[in-house]
């Protein structure tokens, strides 16, 4: 549901009411249309028709809804609530037409899912919003096949008639409701020439969120589509039905075994017999007799069998049980089967194995005795055999004693030759090699002095050639700060001349013009002449410092026409992108066209869309390259300098291990000054060393000192704070012991005020208060008067309490910390 519901919640709503009536039509009445060709009775089942509510949106004779609105787009003057108001006057008695009154501009439509209220602004707008039939005219003669289909030709009968009649200011223009009309009943026309099925697609969440299913959501849309009034309708009459053979051959089982025996032969053929077969038919009527004892409850056709509500469930649990059994018998055949058989193969084994058993019995006792019989004899021979070797042993021993002699003598005299032959070639290498390392040193001397002297001069070459580098950078750098400092001075020569002129101008003064322009002249010419004497002469250095200059620019102009052509190129390439972009975008108009020429321009502009995106990223790629070639060639430069450098040392070390293999004395020398440096350095080091132990010991006792003067500072600050606190709750408790002081003197004067009031009261006599406040004498029993009784006051006894506290120093004690409030003061005595 919208908020707001226009010109197109009313098109939707009205393909949807002519799609429910083909609901209809095929579901209700193709149903009642089969039960007329099958024979069978039945009753006419009232269904809800729409018909009334197409009328209301699209009958030309009753001036629909849509009819009103091209009739009121055609007016020039007309407006959205004329419109409004014509529809109320022309449906207003319609049953499915209802308009507010509150609201001018709205009207209801009861649909078949519903009442929805309209909006009418905007409906002519929307109407009218259609192709110039100009544009349309140039479309329609479009070469494309594409194209033509999206902007087909008007039809020949309406052009026939466009050419018999004047033609009317605003006819030529179809509006979007009639277009609608024409192509919503080209729909129908196809859906009626075409075997329908319909799939109801149900939402069953708002949420749009997995395993949540709303009851009453889904009931909802299934009562606005119509899928419960076609179920009630289909279970009032006949919902299901089967073809007789198909019966025969499912519930045929259901009947009695007697009546199966009979017909078999009868079932055989009517399982292959067609569609309304007489003897089909007379075999389902027998078993429904016998299967269904209720008759109301069935009918048979012409060619199929109609079931009310339940039965086939019913009959299907009744061939589920059947089958059950049948099955229960079968297992318990096969059962029986297989154990009989199982039996018969145990049977079997069991016999084999006793016959096994008794071979290997027999088996192992024959070969006992075999083995028995064998060993005996191999005793006799073993006997025969080991007296036999002795003899042969003692034969062989003297042998080996004979040869050993001889061979040991022969050893001897193999031995001293041997000897003498090591002495001799000893000899002679100590020879030989003492000779060959005097011949090699020499070589290897002759050769580091060769290869040094050669090592030096590239040395100096390299190093007259580095100094010549560097000169001339520096004369380069020179260079250019002497052109930037001629510039700026031609440019303050400028600015001077400029501005002598336009003084010369002001004044008027020809002489002063003249004496100023030579004086520009002559900075100018001085300027000239500082460059020319600065720059002139023919020098080697700037010569070449000017043909690397060149090769400098070269290069750069080189690299900058490169990377304008790789720029020129990324914008090629981002042209293309967007044509193709645009062509893509052309190209989604045809979205709605289900031709094989859309599919095929759908796949070309896929390609070309890959096609653009690969573009892409090759140029991305090739920026990237560049970018990675620029720091390749940067980092191969630094590596070919720390190779340079690297094959700098290697070749001094290298060269210098020769020498020092070459030189052992030198060697030796360098190694005694490399241990006397190393000895240094060691020294140096160690007293380095012992110079930061030392400072470090310094710093450490200087820290140490800080954090001991800390912590003590931090010890007395708290035995301070401490000793405040042990003050405080001292005079906290003398404070509480004074207060308890206090309370106890308070009860004893309460104690004394009720022992003065009691001896008033025994002596009979009230007490007449005096102006003083102390009570009057009593009179004696023998008239004398006696003397009054001076009970002690409550500021006496707290006078008393504070010079005893006072006297025992807790009092001044607990005042000098804080003073803590006096207790209040105890009532007067009466």
């Amino acid at each position: 549901q919208f908020q707001t519901n226009s010109f197109e919640q009313l098109c939707i709503n009205y393909a949807n009411e002519r799609l429910q009536q083909q609901f209809n039509w095929d579901i209700f009445k193709a149903e009642q249309a089969e039960y007329e060709a099958e024979g069978i009775e039945w009753q006419a089942i009232e269904f809800v028709d729409n018909q009334e509510c197409l009328d209301l949106i699209d009958k030309k004779s009753s001036m629909g809804l849509l009819h009103l609105l091209d009739e009121e787009c055609k007016i020039q003057r007309g407006t959205d609530e004329k419109f409004a108001q014509k529809a109320r006057q022309t449906h207003a008695e319609h049953k499915d037409f209802d308009a507010p009154k509150g609201d001018q501009l709205t009207f209801a439509v009861k649909h078949y899912a519903g009442c929805v209220a309209y909006l009418c602004s905007g409906f002519r707008e929307k109407n009218k919003d259609t192709l110039h039939q100009d544009l349309a005219a140039v479309m329609q003669q479009s070469q494309a096949e594409v194209v033509l289909a999206l902007f087909p030709s008007e039809a020949p009968e309406r052009e026939s008639k466009r050419a018999g009649k004047p033609k009317a200011k605003g006819s030529d223009t179809m509006t979007v409701g009639s277009q609608f009309m024409t192509q919503l009943s080209s729909l129908m026309r196809t859906i009626n020439a075409t075997d329908v099925h319909y799939v109801r697609c149900i939402k069953p969440n708002t949420l749009n969120k997995p395993a949540i299913f709303d009851m009453a959501h889904s009931a909802h849309q299934l009562r606005c589509a119509g899928v419960l009034e076609a179920v009630r309708i289909s279970r009032m009459a006949y919902p299901n039905r089967m073809p007789h053979a198909s019966f025969v051959s499912r519930y045929a089982l259901l009947a009695p075994s007697e009546w199966q025996a009979a017909h078999e032969v009868d079932m055989a053929r009517a399982r292959a017999a067609a569609p309304g077969d007489e003897s089909a038919r007379a075999l389902c009527e027998g078993a429904l007799a016998l299967v269904v004892e209720d008759v109301a409850r069935y009918q048979l056709g012409k060619t199929k069998v109609f079931f009310r509500a339940f039965l086939l469930e019913a009959l299907e649990q009744r061939r589920g049980n059947a089958l059950a059994t049948y099955a229960v018998v079968v297992q318990k055949m096969l059962r029986s089967a297989l154990w009989s058989r199982r039996f018969r193969l145990l049977r079997l084994s069991s016999v084999r194995l006793q016959a096994l058993r008794r071979r290997q019995v027999q088996l192992s006792e024959y070969r006992r005795q075999r083995a028995a019989a064998i060993a005996l004899a191999a005793a006799g021979r073993g006997l025969r055999a080991r007296i036999l070797r002795r003899r042969l042993l003692a034969a062989v021993r003297i042998q080996a004693a004979g040869r050993a002699a001889a061979a040991r003598d022969r050893v001897y005299h193999l031995r001293r030759r041997l000897c003498a032959t090591r002495l001799q070639a000893a000899v002679r290498s100590h020879r030989h090699r003492s000779a060959f390392t005097a011949r090699r040193g020499a070589a290897l001397r002759l050769q580091s002095k060769a290869r040094m002297a050669s090592q030096r001069r590239a040395y100096l070459r390299d190093l007259a050639e580095k100094k010549e580098e560097a000169k001339l950078s520096t004369q380069l750098a020179k260079l250019q700060a002497r052109l930037q400092a001629e510039m700026e001075a031609r440019q303050n020569a400028e600015r001077a001349l400029e501005a002598g002129a336009a003084a010369d101008e002001g004044s008027g003064s020809g002489a002063a013009v003249a004496g100023d322009g030579g004086g520009v002249a002559g900075i100018a010419g001085a300027a000239a002449s500082w460059v020319l004497g600065n720059m002139g002469g023919p020098s080697t250095s700037v010569e070449e410092t000017s043909t690397m200059l060149s090769v400098v620019t070269k290069d750069r102009e080189r690299l900058g026409q490169r990377l304008a052509a790789e720029t020129e190129a990324r914008k090629r390439l981002e042209a293309e992108k967007r044509e193709l972009e645009r062509k893509l975008n052309m190209g989604s108009a045809t979205s709605q066209v289900e031709t094989r020429s859309h599919r095929q321009i759908a796949e070309a502009l896929s390609r070309t869309k890959d096609e653009v995106g690969e573009k892409t990223r090759i140029m991305q790629n090739q920026t990237i390259e560049i970018a990675n070639l620029q720091n390749t060639k940067t980092a191969l430069e630094r590596r070919i300098l720390a190779l340079e450098k690297k094959i700098s040392q290697y070749d001094d070390s290298f060269y210098a291990l020769e020498a020092r293999n070459v030189r052992d004395k030198t060697r030796m020398e360098e190694m005694g000054k490399a241990k006397s440096r190393a000895e240094e350095e060691k020294n140096i080091c160690r007293l380095m060393l012992e110079q930061a132990h030392e400072r470090w010991l310094k710093e450490r006792s200087d820290l140490r000192k800080d954090a001991l003067q800390k912590i003590q500072t931090n010890a007395a600050r708290v035995r301070e704070q401490r000793m405040q606190i042990a003050e405080l709750q001292q005079a906290h408790r003398a404070q509480r012991q004074l207060a308890e002081e206090a309370k106890m003197y308070k009860e004893q004067c309460t104690v004394l005020m009720e022992k003065l009031s009691r001896a008033g009261v025994g002596g009979g006599t009230t007490p007449a208060a005096s102006p003083g406040g102390v009570p009057s004498p009593r009179a004696r029993p023998g008239g004398a008067v006696a003397a009054p009784l001076k009970a002690p006051s409550a500021a006496n006894l707290l006078e008393k309490m504070k010079s005893s506290v006072s006297s025992s120093g807790l009092l001044g004690r607990a005042t000098s910390k804080e003073s803590p409030r006096a207790p209040p003061p105890a009532p007067d005595a009466p």
